[in-house]
């Protein structure tokens, strides 16, 4: 799935991530940043999308990385859960359930 490259990268960032508190139950970040290995995949300033990217449906999504005001709060490997930040926060619960994760 991953290259030595790639996991390199994904380990060293689980590794900073998994130290660090899950955010408050009342945060509501300000910017939202979805990754997957190929780049950004949407970006959200208050609450309003301004940047989507669309993927074709063959090419499968090997990780995705959601950043909440540039800190890493949810990454995910296929339906695996890497890291979850966002356990406390009542937007998580909805982010999770439309991911089906």
């Amino acid at each position: 799935m991953f290259d030595e490259h790639k996991l390199s990268d994904l380990t060293e960032l689980i590794k900073k991530a998994s130290v660090l508190p899950d955010f408050p139950p009342d945060y509501s970040p300000n910017i939202i940043e979805v990754f997957d290995q190929q780049g950004l995949l949407v970006g959200m300033l208050s609450g309003q999308t301004v940047y989507e990217c669309q993927r074709e449906r063959n090419q499968p999504i090997e990780y995705m990385a959601w950043y909440f005001d540039g800190q890493l709060a949810l990454l995910l490997a296929g339906s695996n859960v890497l890291i979850n930040r966002i356990n406390s926060m009542v937007l998580g619960a909805s982010i999770l359930k439309k991911l089906e994760v």
